[in-house]
């Protein structure tokens, strides 16, 4: 995301739907957050999770993050050590395989969240704390790249060099009666709190941008979903994007799908 803020706008582009996206789990947690986690599960009966936890995360005092607290981060926080993920291809063997970790990940989110409801209703832990167990990776993309992160990991103020960067395209899908609910789930988001936080995301982006930088696609679910050539023109029309060396222009593949292509400027 740094590095795309260096080229000449459009350089982010969000793309995004009715479904609110994966949720992955914190990369670092500070030490004293993780280990009031652990502790939780353990005195309420989660002692095979919190083992679990203790098997995908591993201390890390190199890592340096704040330390967990009730409210936001000063530019000089002190900074503590990080319990981080392990990687899966080189630590965890046993997790390799997708479909295990898939299953590894959700119970260990569902436990994350759980416990740091808890921490939070008691003040332990403060909000920003409390959203990275939370907000998809979509959310995190977008939060970063329209607002910027402090080194806190928190979200700092949206300012107009942001806005003039970015383009949004938001798809929405019409009611589809004949479609089967398991066919629907698979473009609409159907858990009513995950439904919640992508209409607070959108209302964001709606907030920060300009209208001319978002554009809004109709779509029937089950239909073609893919974002047609003219909607892609009047969005790229927008910004100059000739370059010294190169030439982003629209064209279409063999198989009609349009796509972004660089070539040499002639």
């Amino acid at each position: 995301m740094g590095a795309a803020k260096g080229y000449p706008p459009p350089n982010f582009l969000i793309l995004i739907g009715e479904r609110y996206g994966w949720v992955p789990l914190p990369f670092a947690i500070a030490c004293d957050e993780f280990e009031a986690l652990v502790q939780w599960l353990n005195d309420h009966g989660q002692q095979q999770i919190a083992r679990d936890l203790g098997t995908v995360y591993a201390h890390d005092a190199n890592h340096r993050i704040p330390p967990d607290h009730a409210g936001p981060c000063s530019a000089d926080a002190e900074q503590i050590g990080a319990y981080t993920l392990r990687s899966r291809a080189d630590e965890l063997p046993g997790l390799k395989d997708a479909e295990r970790w898939i299953e590894c990940e959700a119970r260990l989110r569902h436990a994350l969240q759980t416990a740091a409801d808890v921490l939070l209703l008691h003040s332990r832990i403060g909000a920003e704390q409390h959203e990275k167990y939370f907000a998809s990776l979509t959310e995190q993309e977008i939060a970063r790249g329209l607002f910027g992160k402090g080194h806190c990991g928190e979200r700092g103020s949206f300012s107009d060099a942001h806005a003039a960067q970015a383009i949004a395209v938001m798809r929405e899908f019409a009611e589809n009666t004949s479609l089967l609910p398991e066919v629907v789930a698979r473009f609409v988001e159907q858990d009513a709190g995950r439904s919640r936080r992508l209409d607070r995301l959108k209302d964001q982006i709606k907030t920060v941008l300009p209208s001319a930088s978002i554009i809004t696609t109709k779509r029937v679910a089950g239909w073609s979903t893919g974002i047609c050539i003219r909607q892609l023109r009047r969005i790229f029309a927008l910004w100059d994007l000739t370059g010294e060396k190169e030439v982003i222009r629209l064209d279409t593949r063999h198989d009609g799908v349009p796509a972004l292509v660089v070539s040499p400027d002639p």
